[in-house]
């Protein structure tokens, strides 16, 4: 830290890339891509606002350009103008960001806020960002919110939280993840109660 200014820009090209490489490979069965949810961890948070259509607040990139404060070096007028591309992947249906609410001066006001596809996102109360603003800012994207009782910024990933076990934390992840995407891509209307807390799981709280 700082990173450098390419890591912001390639993360989402990446992910585009990436399906567009799925999508043109000779599989002996046809790989559906064009409709996928998407999660992300951490700065993969960054990437699902993004590709979900995120907006960013062009005057904040142009000041990080030259400030040498957000970034290992200046901005090149490439690397610049790359912020203003438009990231989002239509064949993103939903996202999933996890310990992923920052950046709020990176996005423009209410950036988050209005985004045509649903989100999930969760997060721990033991961690360090800040869901509850992306939460109180929203206006219009279906959005749900899963927090972690006593996760902190590693329990959707490498664990060792303090207050909550791998194992609690690691199946939250994987079972509300995966409801989530069979809601969005199967429209299973059976997972409801889990998505939207009916189901009470230790250790989480849902606000919609």
């Amino acid at each position: 830290s700082p990173l450098a200014v390419n890591h912001f820009i390639h993360r989402p090209k990446d992910l585009t890339e990436s399906l567009n490489v799925v999508a043109d490979l000779d599989w002996e069965h046809p790989i559906h891509t064009d409709e996928v949810v998407m999660s992300g961890h951490s700065f993969g948070a960054w990437d699902n606002w993004l590709l979900a259509g995120g907006i960013l607040d062009q005057n904040a990139i142009d000041a990080f350009c030259t400030s040498e404060t957000e970034f290992s070096r200046p901005c090149t007028d490439a690397e610049r103008n790359a912020f203003g591309n438009n990231f989002t992947d239509e064949r993103i249906q939903g996202i999933v960001p996890m310990a992923g609410a920052k950046y709020f001066e990176w996005f423009e006001e209410r950036g988050r806020s209005n985004l045509s596809i649903p989100v999930y996102q969760m997060s721990g109360t033991d961690d360090g960002d800040d869901p509850q603003r992306i939460f109180d800012e929203n206006e219009t994207t279906p959005f749900r919110w899963l927090e972690i009782q006593g996760g902190c910024h590693q329990a959707f990933a490498l664990g060792a939280c303090t207050n909550i076990s791998n194992e609690d934390a690691f199946q939250i992840t994987k079972v509300y993840n995966l409801a989530f995407a069979r809601e969005v891509l199967f429209a299973d209307d059976s997972v409801l109660p889990i998505l939207n807390g009916n189901d009470t799981q230790e250790f989480v709280e849902i606000y919609k």
